[in-house]
């Protein structure tokens, strides 16, 4: 039986590094956020609920994160739950990438989980959250 020569190792970590990418990216657009939401109290609206009067699949992130912080959970979690479960995502997934990309870690990659569509269950669980929080009357 013939064995594919390995992939080098920037193609087999694609995934992670992406991981990472991404986190960085959401992390300091949070962060951000939140120290404008620190010196500015209340100053910072929803455009998208601005201008629709709905709220958007984010709206009350801020305000589940700074409950999460002073250990309000479940308040945190009915508050938005796609921003709680896509915080606890980036506490796993983060170091995970970071292992792999800088400590050269070996990429783990369980048959099942390569095979899900995740494109699709991203934007269904981004739908569901928005139902939510139009159903539940957040933001």
């Amino acid at each position: 039986m013939n064995v594919p020569p390995s992939l080098p190792w920037p193609v087999r970590t694609a995934p992670e590094r992406m991981m990472l990418l991404i986190g960085g990216v959401t992390a300091g657009v949070v962060l951000g956020w939140l120290a404008l939401d620190i010196l500015f109290p209340g100053a910072w609206h929803c455009g998208w609920k601005s201008f629709t009067g709905l709220p958007c699949a984010g709206c009350g992130g801020t305000r589940a994160l700074w409950a999460l912080v002073h250990g309000h959970g479940e308040e945190a979690f009915l508050m938005n739950p796609g921003a709680i479960l896509a915080v606890a995502f980036g506490f796993v997934a983060l170091p995970y990438a970071g292992s792999v990309v800088f400590l050269k870690r070996s990429p783990w990659r369980p048959s099942w989980l390569v095979h899900l569509p995740w494109r699709r269950l991203l934007v269904i669980a981004i739908a569901v959250n928005w139902i939510y929080l139009l159903v539940a009357g957040r933001a």
